[in-house]
């Protein structure tokens, strides 16, 4: 994989950036437990001349978070779980759009699948972790994986 840490954390800068206002404040923040059962997950698979997926994993506050900036529920009301989902698959894919970029083409983006289970708890066959950043985004921390496939 041709894709740098530092790369992956420019896109995922500009993304926040522009899409929640938020700035990413520690690029080096401890990765959340596997066990944490209050995380939102989100993937986004891409396919052809590169093959792998774009995983983005956070709290359900961050994902709150990031639903209220994104789409700002009429109202004013609280944002209903389904509306987090669609918000958190849309930074995923925001952000799997910016990777495909850097990859060889022609690759094709997937459809965001957004899973409650906490952790990754979304199933990657055949895929290998080829890069982890793990974040802090509005005093939360944001783990973003690029799986990669033979």
């Amino acid at each position: 994989m041709k894709v740098t840490h530092d790369q992956v954390l420019e896109a995922l800068e500009g993304v926040t950036r522009t899409m929640l206002g938020l700035e990413v404040t520690d690029p080096d923040a401890d990765p959340p437990s596997e066990r944490a059962r209050d995380r939102l997950t989100a993937v986004v698979e891409l396919s052809g001349a590169w093959r792998g997926a774009v995983l983005l994993s956070c709290s359900r506050r961050l994902a709150g978070v990031a639903c209220e900036r994104m789409l700002a529920p009429v109202g004013g009301g609280e944002a209903k779980l389904q509306d987090t989902f669609d918000a958190l698959g849309e930074l995923t894919n925001m952000l799997a759009g910016q990777v495909k970029a850097l990859l060889p083409g022609p690759t094709r983006i997937g459809i965001p699948e957004v899973s409650g289970l906490g952790g990754t708890g979304l199933l990657l066959r055949g895929a290998r972790p080829a890069l982890t950043l793990s974040c802090a985004l509005a005093s939360e921390v944001l783990l973003v994986q690029v799986y990669e496939r033979d």
